[in-house]
Parts: C-alpha cells; sequence; structure tokens
C-alpha cells in the first residue's frame, strides 16, 4: 500500500528483521587483575590503571579524576566528568554524576 504524494509514490518502509547482535566480552578474573596490578605496581600511571580496573572507570574519567573527587570520610569517589580528545586537543564532557565505594568489592 501506498500513496501518491505530488505524483511520486510513498510507500511504507519495509520491516526487515535483523538478527541481534550479540559480542562476547572477554574479562580478566581476579588471577589476571592481580598479575596486572604487580605489573604495573612502578608504572607513572599505576594510580589510573588501578582506577580503571578495580573501579570500572573509562580512560576519559581517570584522566579527568582529581584528588578533591576523594571523599575519605565517605569513602567515596565522585565521577562526574571525563576529558576526551577532540580534533584540536581535549575537552571536558560532563557526565552524570555517580559514586563509586572507594573499596572494591573483593
Amino acid at each position: 500500500m501506498g500513496a501518491e504524494v505530488r505524483g511520486l509514490r510513498v510507500g511504507l518502509p519495509r520491516t526487515v528483521a535483523k538478527p541481534a547482535k550479540t559480542r562476547e566480552i572477554m574479562a580478566w578474573d581476579t588471577k589476571a587483575v592481580n598479575r596486572f596490578l604487580e605489573a604495573s605496581r612502578d608504572h607513572r600511571w599505576a594510580v589510573g590503571f588501578r582506577l580503571g580496573v578495580l573501579f570500572g572507570l573509562r580512560r576519559s574519567e581517570v584522566v579527568a579524576f582529581r584528588w578533591d573527587d576523594v571523599d575519605e570520610k565517605a569513602t567515596t569517589l565522585r565521577v562526574d566528568q571525563g576529558l576526551v580528545a577532540v580534533r584540536k586537543g581535549a575537552a571536558w564532557s560532563d557526565q552524570e554524576r555517580t559514586v563509586t565505594p572507594a573499596h572494591p568489592p573483593r
């Protein structure tokens, strides 16, 4: 079925069933995480690696992280922005404020 608009035949879009895309995620086990943290312990970005691995922070969140984002009393980390690469340098991106427990799950 369709309609004519200004001499052109316009029809309804076809519905095509597409299979759902699935992607297998390969996550590190505890042994691999510990091995990585031990190997990177003396690296200059060791703190950033730990934040990323233990708390699941994205790279942009790690590079935007500041010490005043740590609340020692509440033992939380505040993650509310990221620093992302753009064509002419870097740009701050505001993200929804999230609070992450400062003690990673065991």
